[in-house]
Parts: C-alpha cells; sequence; structure tokens
C-alpha cells in the first residue's frame, strides 16, 4: 500500500512537471521571439519527453499484470536518458522477458535467459557492473534462477490427471522441451547455465516421469530411486566424486512426492520401468558384447603378421572360427538379437538391432583384411616357389 501511495505521489508530481512543460512549449510557440528561444524549446521538451515516459512506466508499475513489451521499451527508453532505475525494476524486467519467451515456447530465447547471453542483460543487469570474473553481475544470478523457478513451477502447475498417459500433451511437452534445450546447451558447451543445479537435476527426474517411455531406462530408474529417497544426486562431475547429495527436496521434486499429480505419474512411471526390465538385460548385455568386439579387433582376426616388422612370418590362427572369443561373439550377438526383438520398445528395439549390425560388420570387415593378407601372403610365397623352381631348373 506503501510503494502504491508512492507511486501515486511520484505519478501526480511527473504529470504535472508534464503539464508545466507543455503550456511553456505553447508559449514558446505563440511569442515574437519562438525562433530565439528554439534553444530553451529544445530543452524543454526534452524535459516533457523524459517526464512523459517515466510517467508512463509509473503508471505499469502500478498495473498487476502490464503489457510486457510496454514494460522493457519504456525501461530501455529511461535507462537510456539516463535515469537511474532501482534493481528491482530491472529484475522484473528479465522476469517479463522470462514469461513471454514460456508464452510464445520460445524455448531458444528461454535458454539465453539461463545463460545469461540476453539482450536483455545488456539493457539492465550491466548497469550496475560485471561479475569479478565479468559476464553478468553476481546479483543476477539469483534472477535467472527465479525466472527457471518461476518457468518450470508455472508448467508442472499445469498438469493434470489427463496429461498421465502414454501419448504426448502439451503441458507435458513444455517440461520436456525445456530440459532437451538445457541439456543441448550443456553437452555442446554453448554456454555457462546460472540455474540452481538442484533444481535443474530434479526437472531431469520430472521429465523422466512424464515420458518414462522414451528416456533411456536407465534414467528412469534412477529418476525413481531418487524420488523413493527424497532427494537427487548430483550429476556434476566433482559433485559425484564426492559423493554430495542434496538432502532436503526441491520444489520439482516435491511435486513428485507430494502432489496428486505428481504421484500418478510416479505410478505410471513404475509400471513403464518394470515393463522395460527387458531393456535393463538388454543393455547389460550389449556393453559385454562391445567388449568381446573390441577384442577380436584388437586380435587382428585369424591371420596377422607377427610385431616384428622385419619379419614376413604370419601366423594362421585355423580353429579361431570354432574357438574363443569368436565363437563367443557369434554365439552372443544371435542371443543379444533375441533380447532386442522381445522389447517393447520399438525405438530402443530398433536402436539395438542396427548397434548390434554395425559391430558386426565391424568385426566382419577385421576378418576380411585378414582374409586378404592371407591370400595375398600365399599368392607370394607361391610366386616366390615358382621363381625358386625355375631357377634350378635353368642352372
Amino acid at each position: 500500500m506503501v510503494g502504491q501511495d508512492l507511486l501515486k505521489a511520484k505519478t501526480k508530481r511527473l504529470s504535472s512537471l508534464v503539464t508545466k512543460a507543455t503550456a511553456d512549449l505553447l508559449r514558446i510557440s505563440n511569442s515574437t521571439f519562438s525562433k530565439t528561444l528554439q534553444e530553451q524549446a529544445s530543452s524543454i521538451e526534452a524535459i516533457k519527453q523524459k517526464a512523459s515516459s517515466m510517467q508512463a512506466f509509473n503508471a505499469l508499475l502500478m498495473v498487476q499484470n502490464p503489457d510486457i513489451d510496454d514494460y522493457v521499451n519504456l525501461l530501455s527508453q529511461i535507462i537510456a536518458y539516463p535515469v537511474i532505475v532501482s534493481p528491482t525494476h530491472q529484475d522484473y524486467a528479465v522476469s517479463l522477458v522470462g514469461r513471454q519467451c514460456m508464452t510464445h515456447r520460445n524455448f531458444d530465447a528461454l535458454i539465453t535467459i539461463f545463460t545469461g547471453t540476453h539482450a536483455c542483460f545488456q539493457q539492465y543487469c550491466l548497469a550496475e557492473g560485471p561479475g569479478p570474473e565479468g559476464g553478468i553481475a553476481p546479483s543476477k544470478h539469483r534472477v535467472i534462477q527465479t525466472v527457471f523457478k518461476e518457468s518450470t513451477l508455472e508448467a508442472i502447475n499445469k498438469l493434470q490427471i489427463a496429461d498421465v498417459c502414454r501419448a504426448p500433451t502439451p503441458n507435458k511437452s513444455v517440461l520436456i522441451d525445456i530440459h532437451n534445450v538445457i541439456i543441448h546447451t550443456k553437452r555442446n558447451g554453448l554456454g555457462r547455465l546460472f540455474v540452481d543445479r538442484r533444481e535443474l537435476n530434479e526437472l531431469k527426474v520430472l521429465t523422466a516421469m512424464l515420458d518414462p517411455h522414451n528416456v533411456p531406462v536407465t534414467e528412469l530408474i534412477a529418476a525413481l530411486e531418487a524420488q523413493a529417497s527424497g532427494h537427487v544426486v548430483d550429476d556434476d562431475v566433482e559433485a559425484q566424486a564426492s559423493g554430495h547429495v542434496n538432502s532436503a527436496p526441491g520444489p520439482i521434486l516435491k511435486v513428485l512426492l507430494e502432489g496428486t499429480v505428481g504421484l500418478r505419474f510416479v505410478v505410471d512411471a513404475k509400471i513403464v520401468a518394470q515393463s522395460r526390465q527387458g531393456e535393463v538385460q538388454c543393455e547389460q548385455c550389449f556393453e559385454k558384447y562391445k567388449d568381446e568386439v573390441d577384442e577380436l579387433v584388437a586380435g587382428g582376426g585369424f591371420y596377422f603378421r607377427h610385431p616384428d616388422t622385419d619379419s614376413r612370418t604370419v601366423t594362421l590362427r585355423g580353429d579361431m572360427l570354432d574357438s574363443k572369443p569368436f565363437a563367443d561373439f557369434l554365439a552372443n550377438g544371435k542371443a543379444l538379437q533375441a533380447l532386442a526383438l522381445a522389447l517393447i520398445n520399438k525405438k530402443k528395439k530398433a536402436s539395438v538391432l542396427e548397434a548390434v549390425n554395425v559391430l558386426e560388420r565391424k568385426v566382419w570387415i577385421k576378418m576380411a583384411e585378414s582374409f586378404e593378407s592371407m591370400a595375398f601372403q600365399n599368392t607370394m610365397e607361391l610366386a616366390m616357389d615358382v621363381v625358386i623352381a625355375l631357377e634350378k631348373e635353368s642352372s
């Protein structure tokens, strides 16, 4: 209430200033000395414009949901005059820009807020000076974290029981898209994220629950474990090395611990995780299969030269096709394909089968190279025998 009274008083004073400046300009324009007073008229016009902008801005401050573009544009004008503006007004501008990004589902622009690279930071946040290492001021880190929390919680609050289904819905897609854009930014080193790390990890847990069929099964199981324990393990490498965990659940994880809709998502995710147990076994077998392939390729096939490069001696491993590790490779490849074919998730089934085919081709290419080396060596040895025989005959 006190703030509103102060704004009203300030608006009243600015209105009086605009009225007086307008009257002064009218008197100058009607004066016989208007040309002589042109410089004074320009100064009064500048004061009028500045006061009018500040008056319009104060009017927006008294509105509960001001027009975002008007607020941002007026704030930019006032700062450019220059006029000292409260950091609170600048922080609110960043929050409004984030809300606008969410309204238009412009997640690429939203991520630039999370990384502190959005144009609004150049206009507002750097006005109070950058941090000790450059970039945005440390006080703005909290603003970014607030925007992230508001954006995600706003989307979470729109989730309904009807969204607990296997098909994608607009309410779920918003959170999944935010998470995917953040992960893409992190993986590709596109900028430092200033969002709270705990809330970011909790968003990862939530999106796994929202889309349990399409996340890696290991991520789904980890998300269920985090929900059951009430905390998430920090995904930062250094934090993992120290075994750091966030002991208390944040606002996002609380939705999965206490919210009616959140708990329904958890129940559905558990059902999906149980149906995807075959994927766990499939992934374990696939890792073992990869090791066997690496061993075979490193061995050079069944026919190879000795490490001594000066020697032309070659070794034929005639029993290789029937003994380890090649026999295990063939058997495990068939077993892995059988496990993949039994998977319910069609995308996972296709990806595993394709990965197995890639590894098989890798082995057979190495075997083909081995056959080629053997054929070449046999040809050379046969040629040498012929030459020696001819020389003996001629002598």
